[in-house]
């Protein structure tokens, strides 16, 4: 089954968050910038950096953020999620705990953000799954799904919303998918074995959100 299904499903955003007992913000990012983890070609326009915190934005839409919980590498993007094929992310995350290996990670999320386009998102979410006989202004369904997928869990946070596309303010049902893989993990190569799955992960979505939205 293909997203195609769904007209217009639009792409915004492709993360992945890995969860530490401990992550060091001050020396990944020294450890970013000075172990070639980052091409060295690529534009920083926003870094921040603190022992609590460090933020680094870069020209072409990744954004580094790194506490003592979370590594969270995100790159921002605006296509139909059908033609979505990049793994960048998730050969940084990769990159990263290759050369990190004994920072004891708990977690890893493959995030996604995706939108659908819907002339009343928050009547269509209610009518959908709301268990009622009419609709009412006053009563608003923004659900979240919590799906078994081997491993993993599949968690889909469902917001309406107003979005621009092609210069226009349009409707749109927002999804918010954390495939969430729990630890800990007994080596480095099992996370980098969920980190490769990517495409295995966006598949999944895809069959989800059709058979949820279609």
């Amino acid at each position: 089954m293909s997203i195609q299904a769904i007209t217009g499903a639009w792409l915004h955003m492709v993360g992945v968050v890995v969860t530490a007992n401990y992550h060091n913000p001050s020396i990944l990012i020294k450890v970013l910038v000075n172990s070639k983890i980052v091409p060295s070609g690529w534009k920083i326009v926003k870094t921040i950096s603190t022992p609590a915190e460090s933020i680094v934005r870069y020209d072409n839409g990744i954004n580094w953020l790194v506490n003592q919980q979370r590594l969270d590498i995100s790159k921002e993007y605006n296509v139909p999620f059908v033609d979505h094929v990049d793994d960048s992310i998730h050969d940084l995350a990769e990159a990263c705990i290759k050369r990190l290996p004994h920072v004891p990670y708990q977690n890893i999320g493959l995030n996604c953000a995706i939108s659908v386009p819907n002339e009343d998102p928050l009547q269509w979410m209610t009518e959908k799954f709301l268990k009622t006989k009419s609709y009412s202004k006053d009563i608003v369904m923004e659900p979240r799904f919590a799906i078994k997928t081997g491993e993993a869990i599949l968690n889909l946070d469902f917001t309406g919303g107003i979005e621009q596309r092609d210069g226009k303010q349009v409707g749109s049902v927002f999804v918010l998918c954390n495939h969430h893989f729990a630890g800990p993990f007994k080596s480095s190569d099992d996370m980098i074995r969920v980190l490769s799955g990517w495409k295995d992960t966006r598949s999944i979505i895809a069959d989800m959100l059709n058979e949820v939205l279609v």
